[in-house]
Order: C-alpha cells, then sequence, then structure tokens
C-alpha cells in the first residue's frame, strides 16, 4: 500500500482547521465563531464505537469544522478508554471534557 496524496493533503487541511478553531474557542471574544463535531460515546462496543468516531471525523472533515471525543469508560461495556486505543495526531487536543475545563465552561453551556 502506497500513500494517498489527496488524503494526506486533506489531513494537513485539517490539522489547520483544528488548531483555528481551538484558537478561536479559547478566547471566550471569539467562541462563536468556532465549529465543532462532538462525538460522544454512550454505548456500545469498540467496533461501533470507532465507525462513529470515523464517520464523525468524515463529517468535521467535509464541514470544515474540528473534531472533539467526549469518549468516557462505560462499565459493563469494553471498558475501552480513548486513550488507551488511540493517540491523536501531532499532540492535537481532542478530548472534550479538559478542553472545556481549560476554557472554563460547564458542559451544558457547551452543548449549545
Amino acid at each position: 500500500g502506497g500513500s494517498n496524496p489527496a488524503l494526506e493533503a486533506a489531513l494537513r487541511d485539517y490539522e489547520k482547521v483544528h488548531k483555528r478553531m481551538l484558537k478561536l474557542a479559547s478566547k471566550k471574544k471569539t467562541r462563536g465563531k468556532a465549529r465543532f463535531v462532538v462525538f460522544q460515546v454512550c454505548c456500545g462496543e469498540l467496533g461501533n464505537r470507532l465507525l462513529g468516531l470515523a464517520s464523525a471525523l468524515l463529517y468535521a472533515l467535509l464541514s470544515g469544522r474540528a473534531l472533539l471525543i467526549d469518549w468516557p469508560e462505560i462499565e459493563g461495556f469494553s471498558g475501552d478508554s480513548y486513550g488507551a486505543l488511540l493517540e491523536p495526531a501531532h499532540g492535537l487536543p481532542v478530548l472534550f471534557a479538559p478542553l472545556l475545563k481549560e476554557w472554563g465552561l460547564p458542559y451544558a453551556e457547551a452543548q449549545r
């Protein structure tokens, strides 16, 4: 398997979008301009979670939004935590809860 130049270019562009949206969201004055797709895991086994994550990433790529992930450990299901499974490219922050805390936003306000 070779590399796919179009996919690589799209992912490089996405990285710029992600950083720009995080920068906008980090300042109260520009927060309303930031656009995100939030993938929220509520249940399901690992295969379903990964399919949902891939779909959310595709939507983020196509809509010019940054993807944030709300992936708690859920008792009774695979117990797979996001951090144990995946590592964000280039250290981009993607986990929803820590970003909300950093921005000083309660979860309910972020859902608007």
